[in-house]
């Protein structure tokens, strides 16, 4: 602790008033503000791990953290963050790389005290330290959207998207390694909080730890799925009009860009300033567990929301609309701790969108505790919340409505969802038949861009198939079709533009198809979609056990995959199959393929495997059995460990593997009385075969018993095939090292 924060820390007995030692000791930690207080946290972290609620009290610290140092007016101070559930690991890492992460990239002292993480430092640094453990929280859940304007802590790096899963790296481990020693730098300080900073990082830094830190950091923003089809326009938009053309020189050295972009009204507009003062208990309720309510109002209303805790202030950043829809909503949030919400209907929001619910169905919608309501508004990024209205006389009106603010196509996948449920619960409220009861007509509806819904009727049993377990098919056919799909008792409603929810008819269409058997399906003229020829022997390898293997594939990539039938009336031909991906997103599409045909080689070179093991189970003589039976080790080594694979090669080759490999080890033996030979057979658990022979021969020998040295190991009880050879077993045997035991891996290579 000592080397991490500059500090100097022993234990130490203190005297009473009267000069006598009092019981026990006290940590005694000698340094700079910054490095005391880090010290401080850390070693209250392990205190709480050994001693739970010595320091917590619940969610809170038992008492305020008050140092030398503390309350100077500088803004130097510390807020807590509670965590939720399993947020407390994921946030701390392999062992705490990714507090460690956080932390020096936001510039501040991150530790975790029991299930609480305390983040100190300036103001600066703290909101930055807040805003990345919320936005890394979020990250589990899916894509996520960040809304960085006004901010100076992030640079934006625009990507093609055929190069972002090689700039991530699997799993993300590209970008964590970038990240890793990384800071930024310091906002301006005095000299004495410089030292402090200085302090207390780590004095160990290696020039690639110097290196790291003078290159930029980026920070790629990334999407909520209600955002996926505004970004791919923006994306469009901007490839169409020709943006950032690369090598255009500037026409004056000394025009500076950023100045230009500075002086623009439009930037001015964005980053504009208001402020809302809140009482103490206001500014709890506007922050919400783990910040939640404000970063919900940030993200319907497009504002950014900075609370100051010491004076009681909001302050709200932003254009003037954002600016106007954040306040609105911020009250709306206030009101509900002291009353019903009260909404005038009669003005005209193209922000707002209303559904009736009947009374009995409140409490089924809202969940329990508002989880429902809450799970909701995650998923298509709205506020959401039951209020009442009032007549014209201004008399609050009988029974509640569900006011849902936010964007057009998250207003109206909210909608469709509370529909939904209220149908389940209330049969007949919304549907008469397989007919909506009421046109949908929202605020952002006929505005003559194509954005509309379609209803699709289901017949029979074709609902529970259409759903799936918990939703799934429902799910991946409305991410592959990039629409919004909901089914409002046994009617599909279908929202969205009009390539959107043509994909989405077609794909449910074909969907309900399949259960009547192979189906084709007609894709002249398509942009959606890729195919793939695949041999008719890999096709079970890549749809997996009823079809498995292709609904992973499925979700994974947010594509919609099948195999493609013969048109009605042709026959089967040929020894391929085309295997059809559709999605809404090329990207997507593309990344499926590359699955599908790293699947299709693996089935091959699987094949391949069995196909050698076949030929050695059948062979006679004695330099033929060991020349197959080595290929057949190398074979199975070269399945890629993977079980049914390995069993397949070991199934063929383990009945005669034992008796001809012995066979040729004993007939090796009598050529020469120089050879020293052993063969060991044991049987193991699987009822499979373990040879091991062993053979020491010097290159005369090899030469003159050709391939007669191997040695093999199958490792049966892990389904996990390995071989090794001692000696060349290929033709030119006179060419061995002294008939040196060194092994040799055998790889894929090998076994070609």
């Amino acid at each position: 602790m000592e080397e991490e924060w500059g500090t100097l820390m022993f234990f130490a007995k203190t005297k009473d008033e009267a000069g006598d030692a009092k019981e026990g000791e006290i940590l005694a930690i000698f340094g700079s503000r910054r490095g005391r207080r880090g010290a401080e946290l850390k070693v209250m972290s392990a205190v709480e791990h050994k001693h739970p609620g010595y320091f917590l009290d619940g969610d809170n610290l038992r008492d305020k953290l008050d140092q030398p140092g503390d309350n100077e007016g500088d803004a130097f101070d510390y807020d807590t963050f509670p965590f939720q559930g399993d947020e407390f690991s994921y946030a701390l890492g392999a062992r705490g790389t990714t507090r460690k992460k956080l932390a020096a990239a936001a510039g501040c002292i991150l530790e975790y005290i029991g299930q609480v993480a305390v983040i100190a430092g300036g103001k600066r640094e703290r909101r930055q330290g807040r805003d990345y453990l919320e936005w890394l929280l979020k990250q589990r859940q899916g894509h996520l959207y960040a809304d960085i304007k006004g901010r100076d802590d992030v640079l934006e790096i625009e990507a093609p998207r055929s190069s972002i899963g090689y700039v991530t790296g699997h799993k993300g481990e590209g970008l964590h390694d970038d990240e890793d020693g990384k800071s930024p730098k310091p906002e301006a300080m005095s000299d004495d909080d410089n030292e402090d900073r200085r302090r207390s990082r780590s004095p160990l830094r290696s020039p690639e730890d110097e290196r790291r830190t003078r290159k930029s950091k980026s920070r790629s923003p990334v999407r909520s799925p209600e955002d996926d089809r505004r970004k791919k326009i923006a994306s469009r938009s901007r490839s169409r009009s020709g943006g950032g053309k690369r090598g255009a020189k500037s026409r004056s050295r000394s025009r500076s860009p950023m100045a230009d972009r500075s002086r623009s009204p439009a930037r001015d507009e964005a980053t504009a300033t208001e402020s809302m003062t809140v009482g103490d208990a206001d500014a709890a309720f506007v922050l919400g567990r783990g910040g939640s309510t404000k970063m919900k109002i940030a993200r319907v209303s497009g504002a950014r929301l900075d609370l100051q805790d010491r004076d009681g202030r909001l302050d709200i950043f932003g254009t003037s609309l954002a600016r106007s829809r954040a306040k609105d909503y911020v009250g709306y949030v206030l009101t509900q701790r002291t009353g019903p919400v009260f909404i005038n209907t009669t003005d005209k929001r193209d922000d707002l969108s209303i559904v009736n619910v009947p009374e009995d169905c409140v409490g089924y919608v809202m969940g329990r505790g508002g989880t429902v309501l809450r799970s909701m508004e995650e998923e298509w990024g709205t506020l959401m919340f039951f209020a009442k209205t009032k007549d014209e006389a201004g008399d609050a009106k009988e029974g509640e409505i569900l006011a849902i603010f936010g964007s057009r196509r998250g207003r109206r996948g909210a909608e469709l969802k509370v529909m939904s449920a209220v149908e389940h619960k209330h049969p007949g409220y919304f549907l008469d038949g397989d007919n909506l009861r009421d046109k949908l007509d929202q605020p952002g509806d006929n505005e003559g861009d194509a954005f509309d819904y379609d209803t699709f009727p289901f017949q029979g049993d074709e609902f529970s198939y259409a759903l799936g377990a918990r939703g799934t098919t429902r799910k991946k056919l409305a991410a592959a079709a990039g629409c919004i799909l909901e089914y409002i008792g046994q009617v599909a409603v279908i929202a969205g533009g009009k390539r959107e929810r043509r994909q989405g008819r077609d794909y449910l269409e074909w969907l309900l198809k399949q259960r009547q058997g192979h189906l084709y399906a007609d894709i002249k003229g398509r942009d959606d979609v890729l195919e793939i020829e695949a041999p008719r022997s890999s096709i079970g390898y890549v749809t997996g056990h009823k079809g498995e293997g292709l609904r992973g594939i499925e979700a994974e990539t947010r594509t919609f995959c099948f195999t493609n039938a013969p048109k009605e009336g042709g026959e089967v031909s040929g020894s391929t199959e085309t295997i059809l991906v559709f999605g809404d997103d090329e990207d997507d599409r593309r990344r499926a393929k590359r699955i599908i045909e790293d699947r299709i080689e693996q089935s091959q070179r699987n094949a391949a495997a069995v196909d050698v093991a076949d030929q050695a189970t059948g062979t006679t003589t004695a330099a033929g059995d060991a020349r197959l039976i080595a290929a057949a080790m190398a074979a199975a080594a070269a399945v890629d460990a993977r079980p049914r694979a390995a069993a397949a090669v070991r199934g063929r080759i383990s009945a005669t593997i034992s008796r001809r490999a012995v066979a040729t080890v004993r007939r090796a033996s009598s050529v020469t009385t120089t050879v020293a030979a052993a063969a060991v057979v044991t049987v193991v658990d699987t009822g499979a075969a373990v040879v091991m022979i062993a053979t020491a021969l010097p290159a005369e020998t090899i030469a003159a018993t050709i391939a007669t040295t191997i040695a093999a190991t199958i490792a049966a009880t892990t389904g996990v095939m390995t071989a090794e050879m001692t000696a060349e077993t290929t033709g030119d045997m006179a060419a061995a090292a002294d008939g040196a035991t060194t092994a040799a891996n055998v790889t894929a290579d090998d076994t070609n």
